[in-house]
């Protein structure tokens, strides 16, 4: 889908995803937006609204709103952790992972569709609250049918400027300038897999996207997260951090004079495979 925008330089994936529901598990804000998110405050990195990198916490700051009765907003898009959560369209059409305490309701045309249940599904164009805890269940259970509902929700962060879009993140490879780190811990399964890095310039308006392929195989012989922070440093990096890696590794750019968009590296003996987050770069 990324490949199919004719403005398109480069992308290659984003963090870590669940393999059953196909979904991130990490933050994810797009466009200033929580697309996301819990109230848990999480590292992440991306771009600004000034346009240039950036790093920082961010979390959750929401609520649901249906006639006078309000909740606080748990999670969006995540495995629903205690209290209200809620789903949006952007999940898609599979199944939302429920645990067996969680209670849900759907919403439709901006108002309650169904009673209190074990529903799955977010609606198309439509949203699921779950609600998790005696607090929260007895709040949602309380919402009349066809009430009218109002999810509020937005980015709170501590860096100095908003985010216009980020991702979360994984190991810091680089804190600063000119100086590689060399006490990174690697798994010995995932010590020399292959590997994707976001970056950026001292001045910050330098953004790198470096993926390392594994000749022999998606586990070995790659890099490991010191060898890793060497090359970033050597590119001029003056801070990054891992993204997703392994079998997930992949970038596709137009290089050179091809008008065309490049598989560029990918796992070795790996066919492509779909990953729900990218880290996309477009011209104008």
């Amino acid at each position: 889908q990324l490949a199919a925008d004719k403005h398109f330089v480069a992308a290659t994936n984003g963090m870590y995803f669940s393999l059953s529901y196909g979904a991130p598990v990490y933050p994810f804000i797009a466009h200033g937006r929580p697309i996301v998110l819990s109230t848990h405050p999480m590292k992440v990195a991306g771009v600004g609204v000034n346009r240039r990198a950036e790093e920082a916490n961010a979390w959750l700051a929401g609520s649901v709103r249906s006639d006078a009765a309000v909740m606080a907003l748990a999670a969006l898009n995540l495995t629903p952790p205690q209290g209200l959560s809620a789903f949006t369209s952007v999940w898609g059409s599979g199944r939302v992972p429920l645990p067996s305490d969680a209670r849900t309701r759907q919403v439709s045309h901006g108002r309650i569709a169904t009673a209190t249940g074990h529903y799955r599904k977010v609606p198309k164009g439509g949203a699921l609250l779950v609600a998790r805890g005696h607090v929260a269940k007895r709040w949602l259970r309380a919402l009349a049918k066809h009430a009218p509902v109002t999810i509020h929700r937005h980015v709170e962060t501590d860096a100095p400027v908003r985010f216009q879009d980020a991702f979360g993140v994984g190991t810091r490879t680089v804190a600063h300038a000119d100086q590689t780190s060399t006490h990174l811990y690697c798994a010995r399964s995932e010590a020399l897999a292959a590997r994707t890095s976001i970056a950026w310039s001292r001045s910050r308006s330098t953004l790198l996207l470096v993926t390392a392929e594994s000749p022999h195989g998606p586990d070995h012989y790659g890099l490991d997260e010191n060898q890793m922070s060497a090359l970033l440093v050597h590119l001029r990096a003056a801070g990054g951090y891992a993204l997703d890696g392994g079998t997930s590794t992949e970038m596709i750019a137009r290089t050179g004079s091809h008008d065309r968009l490049v598989l560029e590296a990918a796992p070795h003996g790996h066919g492509q495979r779909a990953i729900p987050v990218g880290v996309g770069i477009t011209y104008r």
